[in-house]
């Protein structure tokens, strides 16, 4: 029988470097001043900004009108998990015959604006 041995070895001591706190805060912050001095970084956050509105109206009135992800996405032809990327405005494929769709199932106006 052969001789076994448990190796064990020392923990690691980790000093975890303190930060004043708000300092990740006050980073942050000076990050996002200086992203938004960015033109196309605006844009961006602009973009991102209408695809959780779209999805965040489409959740709402779906909860509203009591249809589940799997009725409203056999309505207008779309997989679940497309609804679910809707809902969560990571969906950026949008198109006006799909927002005529949308409020078609969910029987609710479509209204778009410019403000």
């Amino acid at each position: 029988m052969a001789n076994s041995r448990v190796l064990k070895f020392p923990e690691k001591k980790t000093s975890a470097k303190k930060t004043k706190p708000g300092a990740k805060e006050k980073l942050s912050q000076e990050l996002l001043r200086e992203l938004t001095k960015d033109e196309a970084y605006r844009e961006f956050a602009s973009a991102e900004h209408v695809y959780k509105e779209i999805g965040g109206s489409i959740a709402r009135v779906r909860k509203a009108k009591k249809i589940s992800v799997p009725d409203l996405a056999k309505k207008i032809g779309k997989s679940e998990k497309i609804i679910l990327r809707m809902e969560r405005g990571e969906y950026k494929q949008y198109t006006q015959k799909l927002l005529l769709q949308l409020a078609s199932a969910l029987n609710a106006k479509l209204k778009i604006s410019f403000e």
